[in-house]
């Protein structure tokens, strides 16, 4: 409701008391300050896991890292996504099967057991700590701007896993191949994002890179 924007994080008390004001005096989110939900700061190095999901089957993708803070050393208001990469360093094949047992399965089962079946994508976004990876969100779809590094590193046809989870064959093995090394997204936007900021601006002077340079302009 508050388009990815509606997260303050607060350092001091003084910090949170401003956010209150903000969300419920000057209704800087308009209706979504309606509630307020005051949550645990977590430290540590966020990630974030997509999983195909079919049913109790469920199939992770490869980690990757959304970048929310507007400026550079992770300063700034929470914005929607300012850029991703993939994969992630800190989530190794170890840690990976942690958040399949212990998160993403336990979920998949979760929805079951509420008489759900579900047959999709299975977004959370995960803080790894000391103690092991927790969740922050969970989403029910793909996750932006994660998705555009993620499809540029699978090397497997998507619509091949999709198809596969939509019909209830994620069971048979399907076969996700990842192309070597790292994809980086980048998003730019107008001056002022995430508060008022120029609409409609025209973009111009973007090179036209063919697939070979491994560059894509979205």
């Amino acid at each position: 409701l508050a388009a990815g924007k509606g997260v303050i994080v607060c350092m001091t008390r003084n910090d949170a008391l401003n956010a209150g004001r903000a969300i419920a005096v000057e209704r800087r989110f308009g209706g979504a300050g309606d509630r307020v939900v005051v949550e645990e700061f977590m430290c540590g190095e966020e990630a974030t896991v997509l999983a195909l999901v079919d049913g109790d089957v469920v199939v992770p993708l490869q980690a990757s890292q959304d970048h929310k803070r507007r400026f550079d050393g992770d300063r700034g208001p929470n914005t929607g996504g300012m850029g991703a990469y993939t994969p992630v360093p800190a989530v190794n094949d170890e840690l990976m099967e942690r958040v399949r047992r212990e998160i993403l399965e336990p979920a998949a089962r979760g929805l079951q057991e509420e008489g759900m079946l579900y047959r999709g994508v299975l977004y959370v976004g995960l803080m790894l700590g000391p103690e092991g990876p927790r969740v922050v969100e969970f989403n029910c779809r793909f996750g932006d701007p994660e998705t555009q590094p993620l499809m540029m590193a699978l090397e497997s046809d998507v619509l091949s896993l999709l198809w596969a989870t939509a019909k209830g064959r994620l069971s048979d093995e399907p076969d996700v191949r990842w192309y070597p090394g790292a994809s980086l997204c980048i998003v730019l936007v107008s001056s002022g994002y995430p508060g008022t900021y120029p609409k409609g601006l025209e973009i111009s002077g973007l090179p036209v890179f063919s697939p070979d340079e491994g560059m894509v302009v979205f």
